[in-house]
């Protein structure tokens, strides 16, 4: 995978012009413990000598709730003489990634999508580029008051016993006779529901005895 085409945008610093090219990333992180090299072409275009910081951030593309949008993960300080080009080389590691999840008590970066991006500040972003990572770390599941009737319809374990719950509330509710487009919002209403929405249907203790009930499930 490759940045793409040159950058026609020239930094200015110090009076050090430095034209910033593509020249190529590899393309997927395979699993904890391995790395991926960023490079790029650094030239100075100016007429005197000077020094440039290249710096490299990562954005997680996955949804990940509460990350920033762009994370500084490393940084290399160039000299150049007037007209002189070099290659900068950057690494990241899985741990670049990631971030720390409460419930692994870990650093943790998901399977997916990330974006690279290089510039000499935050927001002056000159190249960028994707990359795919996979990992067999998983966070576990632990049902709680917020986690939603869809979390626990797609989950093996759990997916019997809520349907077994749904069923007489599906029944009370009288669906017969809605046209189609109804029925699809009402199911994805019903999928976005956490837990606690219950408490208008059945008592709380139950609804805790249920969240343990879950829970109990997903230990096995």
């Amino acid at each position: 995978m490759t940045f793409g085409q040159t950058v026609d945008a020239v930094v200015q610093q110090n009076h050090v012009q430095v034209d910033v090219t593509a020249y190529g990333v590899d393309e997927v992180v395979t699993a904890d413990g391995q790395t991926v090299t960023v490079s790029m072409d650094v030239t100075n275009t100016g007429k005197v000598a000077g020094r440039e910081v290249v710096q490299l951030y990562v954005r997680d593309k996955n949804g990940t709730p509460e990350r920033p949008s762009k994370e500084l993960r490393g940084f290399a300080k160039v000299l150049l003489e007037p007209g002189e080009c070099k290659t900068v080389t950057l690494t990241l590691a899985a741990r670049d990634l990631s971030y720390y999840e409460e419930r692994l008590h870990d650093w943790f970066a998901p399977s997916g999508v990330y974006e690279v991006m290089v510039g000499r500040a935050s927001d002056d972003i000159r190249l960028t580029a994707e990359l795919s990572f996979t990992t067999e770390k998983q966070i576990p599941f632990v049902v709680t008051l917020t986690t939603t009737l869809g979390e626990l319809l797609t989950c093996p374990k759990t997916a019997p016993t809520i349907m077994q719950l749904l069923a007489p509330l599906a029944q009370s509710a009288g669906t017969d006779g809605l046209d189609e487009g109804l029925m699809n919002m009402m199911k994805k209403m019903i999928m976005e529901m956490p837990l606690k929405s219950l408490v208008s249907v059945m008592p709380g203790d139950q609804i805790e005895l249920l969240i343990q009930q879950m829970n109990l499930l997903l230990a096995q």
